[in-house]
């Protein structure tokens, strides 16, 4: 159960050693090599929204991956304190969050232990105050001493968790070591098969390591796990307008035995080998549903993406919109803690390069009752009034920025904006 958590989060490249991984343990899985299943794949392995099939070209230029690759520079510790910056606290409890941001691992978890961190750690109610704070932030479950708490705090902090799920992870986490469903089904005799289902298929969606996504990766090759390819057509719906698909590039295609199923028909008696067999069958037949299951998050996220995110794949707009991973939940009816692992250190192609699917979940920078604008969007707007003053040989003042982006209905304070303004690599205007 603990190696299927990982299952929604891994990148195409992963999940492929993941897969040889599983058929190397499991000797009732057997594989397809990709080249020999490639135009053979089941119909949810590719979302249309043309009822044209179509295939994806090969890339003219492998550089223009990387050439296209976004900024992901940005740390777990930066992505914390920006969230930790709109929150009102006190200078005391700021400083407490900072020290606690500060002592997070890659993978989100307390390097030192609280109790070592702070000195007077039993006796301040701030510290424990704080921690929640921190916890809630996006990813969700850092600040933690492991996996087991990290989950925990994950299905606490939503309200909707089956209280199973709760049960397991407080108490029971020893049982989702054991990869045989059975013994997951005896545990808890008190409860239903769809009930524990539930609570499995929940606690699946949580994210065990919440800080990976931000672990800096020197990689010199990324295998898009999406394609999204533009098709030609005059039709005013949108959904005419792409096809989604699975990367099929290097994946081998896991299927049941067809030996073991065999074996399973011919031991019914419920002998040593005929249950030998059958918890084989049972774990590859898990395995080969959490997959799916996966593939298909995954396909209808980026559709929903496309959806939200229209302007910015028609060509009409270069930044994406505000998006949250709450909209998109709602519109694939899952979790949000699952939309949150399917983007996950994924990777999506289209004409306009190579994005992380991350990159299209904009918080808001500015709101206004009209219109709101994302981060991107408003530094974008600055670079564009600085390189304008630049030609007309003019100094803006942050001050001066501030107010022309008012009249954009970009309405940020001077500070956000020198903040902004120093993240695009500009000098001030007395240095410029």
């Amino acid at each position: 159960m603990i190696q299927s958590l990982k299952l929604l989060t891994l990148p195409a490249a992963e999940l492929r050693e993941y897969i040889y991984q599983e058929v190397e343990n499991n000797p009732a899985l057997e594989l397809k090599e990709p080249k020999e299943k490639f135009n053979e794949l089941p119909e949810t392995q590719t979302e249309k929204f043309s009822a044209k099939r179509g295939t994806v070209a090969d890339s003219d230029n492998y550089m223009s991956f990387i050439e296209s690759l976004p900024d992901n520079s940005e740390t777990l510790q930066q992505h914390l304190l920006d969230q930790l910056f709109e929150i009102p606290l006190n200078e005391d409890e700021k400083e407490i969050a900072e020290k606690i941001i500060q002592n997070l691992d890659e993978k989100g978890f307390n390097i030192v232990p609280f109790s070592e961190l702070f000195n007077d750690f039993a006796k301040n109610k701030r510290i424990g105050k704080v921690i929640s704070i921190v916890r809630a932030l996006e990813p969700v479950g850092t600040a933690c001493d492991g996996i087991q708490e990290s989950l925990l705090v994950q299905a606490k902090l939503y309200e909707k968790a089956p209280k199973l799920a709760v049960e397991i992870l407080k108490n029971h986490f020893e049982i989702l070591e054991n990869t045989r469903i059975s013994a997951v089904y005896a545990k808890f005799p008190q409860w239903n098969q769809k009930e524990i289902e539930n609570a499995l298929e929940f606690i699946r969606s949580l994210e065990p390591y919440p800080g990976r996504q931000f672990s800096v990766q020197k990689t010199r090759y990324i295998m898009p796990d999406v394609y999204v390819t533009r098709t030609e057509t005059d039709s005013d719906d949108l959904e005419d307008h792409f096809i989604v698909s699975l990367s099929k590039e290097d994946l081998p295609v896991p299927f049941i035995s067809p030996f073991f199923k065999k074996l399973q028909q011919k031991n019914k008696s419920g002998n040593e080998a005929q249950a030998f067999v059958k918890d084989y069958i049972n774990d590859a037949e898990w395995f080969l549903n959490s997959l799916e299951y996966r593939n298909t998050v995954l396909l209808k996220t980026v559709r929903a993406i496309i959806r939200k995110q229209k302007a910015f794949f028609l060509g009409i707009s270069s930044t994406p919109v505000p998006l949250t991973m709450k909209e998109i939940a709602n519109e694939v009816e899952v979790h949000e803690a699952t939309i949150s692992r399917i983007a996950n250190s994924k990777y999506l192609q289209c004409e306009k390069g190579l994005f992380g699917l991350r990159y299209f979940f904009v918080a808001a920078a500015v709101k206004s009752e009209e219109q709101s604008f994302s981060k991107e969007a408003v530094k974008q707007k600055i670079k564009q009034i600085l390189s304008e003053s630049d030609k007309e040989k003019k100094k803006f003042s942050d001050e001066k920025i501030a107010g022309l982006l008012s009249e954009y209905g970009m309405s940020i304070s001077r500070r956000t904006v020198a903040k902004y303004r120093t993240e695009l690599g500009i000098e001030s205007s007395y240095d410029r």
